[in-house]
């Protein structure tokens, strides 16, 4: 656990304060980010990689900027059709065709088709399954309920996100990468 050591109480004001200082900065951190990786992007080639080191040559890492493969789009379909095998063809059933096809098969060979639920009766049927167990506590038969942990989000104000820009305004260099301390030396 990262929680700060201080203190047992995750509610209280200084912790929650931090917490939603800190979501600022990242947010920030964030933006930036995107706005300097596009610029860099711009001006680089593809499949060029530029090596990034401090002033010390103290290697930091890498930016990459793929090299991307070159793709076929299928613009028209019949041309390709002409030229393939049988082996290089199926049948299917185009959407537009489900309804007239079903009605045949439904007359000819009803065996070969299957029920399903309408999407908005599996709809209704969640939510009346999640109407009961909330009530009840019950499971409804096809069914089962269930509920997730809730998930946590910060959302910081403007004045957080101000106090973020500041103290990134204030971060000129990294001093434990400039003293050359790090993972990957």
């Amino acid at each position: 656990m990262h929680s700060p050591a201080y203190t047992t109480d995750m509610k209280s004001r200084e912790v929650l304060e931090k917490l939603i200082l800190q979501q600022a900065v990242i947010k920030e951190l964030v933006r930036i980010n995107k706005e300097w990786k596009a610029d860099l992007a711009e001006v680089m080639r593809d499949g060029e990689s530029l090596p990034v080191t401090n002033e010390r040559g103290l290697k930091l890492g890498t930016f990459s900027k793929s090299l991307p493969k070159p793709k076929a789009r299928v613009v028209k379909e019949s041309v390709l059709l002409e030229v393939a095998g049988e082996e290089d063809t199926e049948w299917y059933l185009p959407e537009i065709n489900l309804q007239a096809a079903v009605d045949v098969v439904m007359e000819h060979a009803p065996e070969l088709m299957s029920l399903r639920l309408t999407e908005a009766a599996r709809t209704r049927m969640e939510t009346d399954a999640i109407n009961r167990w909330k009530k009840t506590g019950e499971q409804t038969p096809g069914f089962e309920v269930s509920v997730g942990e809730g998930s946590l989000s910060g959302r910081p104000n403007t004045d957080a996100a101000e106090a973020a820009e500041n103290i990134l305004a204030g971060i000129t260099s990294l001093p434990a990468l400039e003293a050359g301390e790090g993972e990957d030396q």
